[in-house]
């Protein structure tokens, strides 16, 4: 199979499904920016130190990189979606990283770790990818999961910057009042 179409040279492309659609339709701006979401996990992965906590936290990335894949086939035409229970299961490993975090009683700064910088990037493209799902709900009725997964996906990747900066000895930059 080659890597070049030609399709790009004039502004289209197709999906899975063989549809024929402009770059810039919201479909595929979703399915770019969820890419984007994806390329930076691995970044973030790359940029663990390699420590038995680390390991841990390069599980639920990876796992999470998994889940995008998935969630960008659907987009693209191909049966499937998110599963209520990966909804739950991010939610446990919030719950179970934050009940290990100091309590935030101030806003922070994404800083610490080049890993932990690297994951709060990853939350403001989820975060992004969010606002750009939200419009294509409006355009095309989509599965309600696919909303709360990606939401529950910017909490989490808030919770493993802060779980990174602690694993590697890095303190978090509190904004004062």
């Amino acid at each position: 199979m080659k890597i070049y179409t030609k399709k790009g040279d004039f502004g289209r492309t197709s999906t899975i499904n063989k549809h024929d659609l402009p770059k810039d339709s919201l479909v595929v701006v979703c399915i770019g920016t969820l890419d984007e979401l994806n390329a930076t996990i691995g970044l973030t992965i790359s940029h663990l130190n390699e420590t038995q906590e680390n390991e841990l936290v390069k599980e639920v990335l990876q796992k999470v990189q998994g889940s995008i894949f998935a969630l960008n086939s659907h987009l693209a035409g191909l049966p499937g979606g998110i599963d209520a229970n990966l909804i739950y299961d991010i939610e446990q490993i919030i719950d179970l990283y934050q009940s290990k975090l100091p309590e935030l009683t101030n806003f922070i700064q994404p800083s610490g770790s080049k890993a932990a910088t690297h994951c709060h990037h990853a939350r403001t493209v989820c975060r992004r990818a969010e606002r750009l799902l939200v419009a294509f709900d409006k355009e095309q009725d989509i599965d309600k999961n696919i909303l709360r997964y990606i939401n529950r996906l910017s909490d989490l990747l808030f919770v493993l910057a802060r779980v990174i900066n602690k694993n590697e000895g890095q303190e978090e930059t509190v904004i004062k009042d």
